[in-house]
C-alpha cells in the first residue's frame, strides 16, 4: 500500500507523459496489494469461508464502479494540464491512510510457525556434494 501511495503521488506531478508512463510501470511492476484473500482465508471459520469472499469481490468490483466515478467528479477540467491531480492526489491520500491503518489496526492473521528441525539448505547441498555418487 506504500507503493500504491508514492505511485499515485508521482503519477500527480508526472512533468511529462514519459514520466507517467514509467511511474505506471513501476507501479505495475511492484507487489501485488491484494493480500486480502490471503486475510480473510486465515481469520475465517471455513464454513463461512464462501460467503465472506464474495462479499470481498463485491466490494473490490464495487470499486471498480465508484473510483472511476469518484475520479470524474474530482477533475477540475478549469486546471488545464493539471485536470487529474486532484483525483491523483485523493487516491495517494486514501493509500496513505490505509497505511496507517495496517500499520495500528491490522494483526498478523496467522501464529509463527515453528523452526524446521532438518538440516539446513547448506547442510543438504553439503552432504549432496559429499556423496561420491552425485558429486561425480
Amino acid at each position: 500500500m506504500t507503493g500504491n501511495c508514492l505511485c499515485y503521488l508521482a503519477l500527480a506531478f508526472a512533468p511529462n507523459i514519459y514520466v507517467a508512463f514509467f511511474v505506471r510501470l513501476l507501479a505495475a511492476l511492484r507487489p501485488a496489494t491484494r493480500g486480502d484473500p490471503g486475510l480473510h482465508r486465515d481469520v475465517t471459520p471455513p464454513d463461512e469461508r464462501n460467503g465472506k469472499m464474495s462479499w470481498l469481490g463485491a466490494a473490490y468490483n464495487l470499486g471498480f464502479i465508484v473510483g472511476p466515478a469518484l475520479g470524474g467528479m474530482l477533475a477540475n477540467p478549469a486546471a488545464g494540464h493539471a485536470v487529474f491531480r486532484i483525483p491523483l492526489l485523493v487516491a495517494s491520500s486514501l493509500s496513505a491512510i490505509c497505511v496507517v491503518g495496517l500499520i495500528f489496526f491490522l494483526k498478523e492473521s496467522r501464529v509463527a510457525a515453528a523452526p524446521p528441525t532438518g538440516p539446513s539448505r547448506l547442510g543438504v547441498v553439503a552432504n549432496a556434494l559429499t556423496n561420491p555418487v552425485i558429486a561425480a
